[in-house]
């Protein structure tokens, strides 16, 4: 199973998540939109228009799509479908 985490984190939450998935064998990537001084390591930082670039192949990779604090990638970068 491959899951995909987005658009934003909040207090590490989408890299504790990955981190303990990936430990249980699930392929897990958290991306977040959203720059902080709080530097999240644990997952990719990135911006609403790179987000946006990569959705079409994200539907075709991924099985799962977890989205955090009430996000999604249309709602975070404006795509209408």
């Amino acid at each position: 199973m491959k899951v995909i985490h987005a658009p934003l984190e909040i207090a590490g939450q989408v890299g504790l998540i990955c981190e303990f998935l990936r430990k249980l064998g699930i392929h897990s990537v958290g991306y977040n939109y959203y720059q902080t001084y709080l530097d999240y390591r644990k997952i990719i930082n990135t911006d609403s228009f790179e987000l946006a670039k990569i959705l079409d192949a994200a539907i075709q990779e991924y099985d799962l799509f977890h989205f955090h604090n009430s996000y999604t990638f249309w709602r975070t970068v404006g795509i209408s479908r």
